[in-house]
């Protein structure tokens, strides 16, 4: 028995992380990947996402359909703060919400012909439940680094047992670049369909604008959530300043926002930046971004760990060049005549790059960058991510 031809696919998405109520960027890489699949014409998604939250008495049952192929139920239950209840009490609200959520998306979504898990462990555990219970395959999508050796956290029997036994039953397992891929069979997480499928980048970033071939000013870009465990920005902030006290043709913007970014802020003080060498925006709306984008030479994340940066797609798919730490899945992102990449923990080498990179900007061509960032538009995506759907849903027909 096979999946008749011509008939939407139904999706259901299970994630770990996705934008909501209390936070709008949190897994905003998953949605992207929920709306390129919908857009496709080849199947319609439901997003259900479950979010603990502490100002609430009762379970919260959200929904919001975006399209006609587009939905999500977003499931708010109540934060028990006592440190003994808190484990029992969240695995009960999370099994609770997950019935509630799973019932309205019968009724009002249908059954789902597939599930696709984003991040591991307990939403895969989920969709392994729908697979024994109700014949629905699931495959996963990971984003997470914990598995990297600078971000190690995949620790605990219980979560390593469960995780590889969920692991095992997916029909496919991808992640977002080849280095983390790596990092999950290090950690003996192991599937026979391991396929690497990247992040998506919205249609709006593969804009044509012309390079101007006099450059009076380079404006540098860094866009983060400003986590310096992971984003390095006081390593970032001391190489632009090296560079602001060497040559005057510099402007530094910093874009996003975050538990870090007062901190940040106040060591760019303590740096003596000019209000015209360094300007923090905040967090800004994506079209704002793209502006940002299109308007600036280069963007630059000089970071200690990472798996595959969506800025950096999004820069490339604007056709300026990329200046980033040679980690993780970076350097499968930025080949050389798309950027440099700089080994970490060393700001003067990163001084050094940026200004190699500027002192040889004619090198970099935008049509040549725009064309390695082919591979994150929403349709090339789409069609990939569909494709192993179908292999699947037949797989488990057959």
């Amino acid at each position: 028995m096979h999946s008749k031809p011509n008939t939407q696919i139904k999706v259901l998405f299970l994630s770990a992380w996705y934008p909501n109520r209390y936070d709008a960027m949190a897994g905003l890489f998953v949605e992207k990947h929920a709306r390129a699949v919908s857009n496709s014409g080849k199947a319609d998604v439901c997003v259900l996402y479950i979010h603990p939250a502490n100002n609430i008495k009762h379970i919260e049952v959200c929904q919001k359909r975006h399209s006609s192929t587009f939905m999500e139920i977003i499931v708010y239950h109540p934060y028990c703060n006592l440190n003994i209840a808190r484990k029992a009490s969240k695995l009960i609200y999370f099994i609770a919400s997950f019935q509630k959520g799973y019932s309205t998306v019968l009724n009002t979504f249908g059954k789902p012909d597939i599930t696709h898990v984003n991040v591991l462990t307990r939403n895969a555990v989920l969709a392994c439940y729908l697979q024994k219970r109700y014949n629905i395959p699931y495959v996963i999508t990971e984003h997470w680094s914990r598995y990297l050796p600078q971000n190690f956290s995949y620790t605990g029997t219980i979560l390593r047992t469960v995780t590889k036994y969920v692991a095992k039953k997916a029909y496919a397992i991808m992640p977002v670049c080849n280095n983390l891929k790596q990092a999950m069979q290090r950690n003996n997480i192991h599937n026979n369909n391991y396929i690497v499928i990247p992040n998506v980048v919205d249609d709006m970033f593969y804009v044509n604008h012309n390079a101007p071939q006099h450059i009076s000013q380079y404006n540098l870009l860094h866009i983060s959530c400003f986590d310096e465990r992971s984003k390095n920005l006081t390593h970032t902030l001391q190489a632009i300043k090296l560079l602001c006290d060497k040559r005057k043709d510099i402007h530094f913007t910093v874009v996003g926002n975050g538990k870090d970014f007062n901190e940040i802020v106040n060591l760019s003080k303590q740096l003596n930046f000019l209000d015209t060498q360094i300007t923090f925006t905040g967090e800004l709306p994506p079209t704002e971004v793209v502006t940002k984008l299109k308007n600036s030479n280069a963007l630059i994340l000089y970071s200690n760990y990472e798996n595959a940066p969506v800025v950096i797609s999004e820069a490339l798919a604007v056709g300026i060049p990329v200046i980033a730490s040679n980690v993780g899945g970076i350097p499968e992102m930025v080949p050389p005549e798309c950027g440099v990449l700089v080994e970490p923990n060393n700001y003067k080498t990163l001084a050094n790059a940026i200004d190699n990179l500027l002192n040889n900007y004619n090198n970099y061509n935008q049509h040549t960058i725009q064309q390695h960032a082919q591979r994150y538009k929403f349709t090339s995506v789409a069609n990939s991510i569909i494709s192993i759907y179908k292999q699947a849903i037949n797989n488990n027909n057959s």
